[in-house]
């Protein structure tokens, strides 16, 4: 689940930081939002074992950060607004640095 779910959000977040015009950013944008949402999903679905509580609920933070930064950005691109573009970028790249900080907890945790 994490593995699967994680490479997909991490394909999208690249296809966001690379786009050049409004129709690649908003199209990588809105596959990211949907991405992050299946991931969100499926995080929730699963049983998680008390060790890894601790990790799961800020990988569930994160997430969440990193939906609502998307959600800024895209809101920027659909209203021009160039500030809710960058206020979106920089939430979503703040959201996506604690994505793996805590997909690295996880990690350490199963060891």
């Amino acid at each position: 689940m994490l593995i699967a779910n994680s490479g997909a959000v991490q394909t999208d977040y690249q296809n966001t930081a690379l786009c050049s015009n409004f129709s690649q950013c908003r199209t990588a944008s809105q596959q990211m939002i949907t991405d992050l949402q299946a991931f969100q999903s499926a995080r929730t679905s699963v049983q998680v074992p008390a060790a890894l509580s601790s990790a799961d609920a800020a990988l569930g933070d994160s997430l969440n950060a990193a939906i609502a930064g998307t959600q800024e950005f895209i809101n920027g691109l659909d209203t021009a607004s160039v500030s809710k573009i960058t206020d979106g970028g920089k939430k979503l790249n703040t959201a996506m640095l604690s994505v793996a900080k805590a997909e690295t907890a996880l990690g350490k945790a199963l060891k």
